[in-house]
């Protein structure tokens, strides 16, 4: 992407501060503000003994609660901010922008994959990757992961081209970023999608997979109203297994393209979606089928192929 749209490929561990300032649960208060004392430290993190984020202690909870009231040897559990809102490192950075400007934030703490504490975010770091013309463009597509928030952002993707085209930027560049935040609501619902089929007892995925989007997407080619073209690729697994996995799979499936729908990702009429056993498979599969596409050599093998190599 340009310069312009830059700012959406970024990520949060690009940019955030590593070792930030931390104290362990029980710690003073002391303790705490000792850890402040330095150049631009405005915030501790606190940790239980894993790295796992209890709470943060800032410069304003000092200033009204700590000043005059509470002795130095108060355990900072007792004055710290609790309900954290945190960010996973891995994430866009513009999402992230887009939360802390939403709840008028200044640090959000970065988690790893095992949400530890590795990092902080500071918004003036932040804001140092983006242009102030494309605040506005953040706000629009930035949500929470609800499926409310995810409507809205696939609403505001029409209103997002219209400035963006006013401001000149060419029409290839627009689509690829109309596809990249098309993606990312794919990523979203997909988690969603697992969070709630553990939530009910299916458990997690029972074998690695990866979701495949083709058509316009995969070429990187999204308008304003594409339809869904999606495909799983599963970890192969002993044939005894299959009703087990392949039960899961169906299910994920079946809400992947049913929450798409909702938040405005059409079907697909023409059934290329991952609730076909045609474009849901192993990768051994996935092999063979590729290898009979390529030997039949007629018409709607050629068609199949072309759907599959847009991925």
């Amino acid at each position: 992407m340009r310069s312009q749209t830059a700012i959406f490929n970024k990520l949060v561990r690009d940019f955030m501060r590593e070792r930030p300032p931390m104290v362990l649960s029980g710690a003073t208060c002391a303790e705490a503000i000792q850890q402040m004392s330095g150049d631009h430290i405005s915030s501790v993190l606190v940790t239980d003994s894993n790295g796992r984020l209890l709470g943060i202690l800032t410069k304003q909870d000092v200033t009204r609660r700590i000043a005059f009231r509470v002795p130095p040897e108060t355990p900072v559990d007792q004055i710290m901010t609790r309900r954290v809102l945190t960010i996973p490192a891995g994430e866009y950075l513009y999402h992230a922008i887009g939360r802390m400007r939403r709840y008028n934030l200044r640090h959000l703490p970065v988690l790893d994959e095992h949400r530890a504490v590795i990092g902080i975010l500071d918004m003036h770091d932040a804001l140092s990757a983006a242009s102030a013309q494309m605040m506005q463009q953040i706000d629009l597509i930035t949500h929470e992961g609800t499926l409310e928030g995810l409507r809205k952002v696939k609403t505001a993707q029409v209103e997002l081209a219209a400035e963006l085209l006013d401001d000149g930027l060419p029409a290839p560049e627009i689509q690829a970023l109309l596809t990249h935040i098309n993606n990312d609501i794919y990523r979203r619902v997909t988690d969603m999608c697992i969070a709630s089929l553990v939530s009910e007892g299916w458990g997690h995925p029972p074998v690695e997979f990866s979701i495949i989007v083709m058509g316009s997407g995969g070429r990187g080619e999204n308008f304003i109203g594409p339809d869904q073209d999606n495909g799983f690729i599963i970890d192969d697994y002993p044939d005894e297994e299959h009703n087990r996995i392949d039960s899961y799979f169906m299910e994920l499936a079946s809400r992947l393209v049913t929450t798409l729908d909702t938040v405005g990702l059409p079907l697909c009429r023409g059934y290329c979606m991952a609730i076909n056993p045609m474009w849901r498979k192993t990768l051994s599969q996935w092999f063979r089928q590729l290898d009979g596409w390529g030997r039949k050599r007629n018409r709607i093998a050629l068609q199949l192929s072309d759907i599959f190599f847009d991925f």
